[in-house]
């Protein structure tokens, strides 16, 4: 597989990050559905292994994710000798209150969750960690900065950014000079603004991973219009209105490509994007990906081009 330069870190990442957000399986914060349904452990190690020898070398977590067991899981997979062919990114910042989550960017709870992140993933260092979906209202300050620089002068962080939900917090990210690394949300129904971020950051040298690629699934080509989601899915929370539109637009496009590999392709080519983010729960779908990333016949009309927001 392709790998790119991540920004100016000095990483060499695969096109294709292994999202390991949906292998955490169900998890609840503030009584709200935060997992994913539809996993077991086996199948997610075999799919995490897979992705190793299909070339992927970036596999992106959270300490959220399931509440700690897909880092586990990333951990059992890559112990010992494995860990020196990957790379890792996680997350921190989440924490639970009555109405689903709360950020906490203190330096008391960076420090204590990258030593827990770092427990469970049975390693010495992150090679990412990421301030995970800011939001407005939390602004990246000095305080924060120097808690990240201090995990990175002790070696459990290589490079450190931001996961960040709009476009605007990635310019402020950008203004601010906030780290080298930045996560962003972005698909055929997610562009305008968050296209201009990603030129932005690649040119200042910040490594740009997108996530939303598939936008959970629906692009993907795989579920029908009136499919809903089991309730211990996080997706079971996107209004039924919204997926009816999606799926019944993508229903008309599936006949004239394959859409993954159209998902996919429409990412790669964006000036910017250092890797795309793909959740992946077992070792199908990583071939699938795999095998839509690198296909040889690059679509030249790609359907998602003309896929406008819904």
């Amino acid at each position: 597989m392709e790998k790119r330069p991540f920004g100016k870190t000095g990483l060499m990442v695969s096109a294709l990050t292994f999202g390991a957000w949906s292998i955490g399986g169900p998890a609840e914060m503030g009584g709200k559905q935060v997992g994913w349904s539809g996993v077991n452990d086996d199948d997610s190690i075999d799919a995490l292994k897979a992705a190793l020898d299909g070339g992927i070398n970036l596999f992106d977590t959270a300490d959220v994710y399931g509440r700690g067991h897909s880092e586990d899981l990333i951990g059992r997979a890559f112990a010992g000798a494995a860990r020196d062919k990957v790379l890792i990114s996680s997350k921190a910042g989440m924490v639970d209150n009555a109405d689903g989550f709360k950020l906490d960017f203190s330096r008391q709870h960076l420090i204590e969750t990258c030593e827990g992140s770092l427990r469970r993933l049975q390693t010495d260092h992150l090679d990412i960690y990421l301030l995970h979906l800011t939001i407005d209202g939390y602004p990246l300050t000095d305080d924060i900065r120097h808690t990240l620089e201090i995990l990175k002068a002790a070696g459990k962080i290589r490079h450190f950014g931001v996961s960040v939900q709009f476009a605007h917090q990635g310019v402020e990210q950008l203004e601010k000079r906030f780290g080298d690394s930045m996560m962003i949300e972005y698909s055929p129904l997610k562009r305008g603004a968050v296209e201009d971020v990603i030129r932005r950051a690649g040119e200042a040298g910040v490594g740009v991973i997108t996530r939303g690629a598939l936008e959970k699934g629906l692009l993907s080509g795989k579920y029908r219009p009136g499919h809903r989601f089991a309730a211990d899915d996080v997706r079971s929370r996107i209004p039924t209105d919204y997926i009816d539109r999606v799926l019944a637009r993508v229903e008309e496009l599936k006949s004239n490509a394959n859409l993954l590999a159209a998902a996919l392709q429409f990412q790669q080519k964006q000036p910017g994007v250092s890797t795309i983010t793909v959740g992946m729960k077992t070792r199908r779908q990583v071939l699938d990906n795999i095998a839509a990333l690198n296909e040889t016949e690059t679509l030249h009309d790609n359907p998602l081009e003309h896929l406008v927001a819904v």
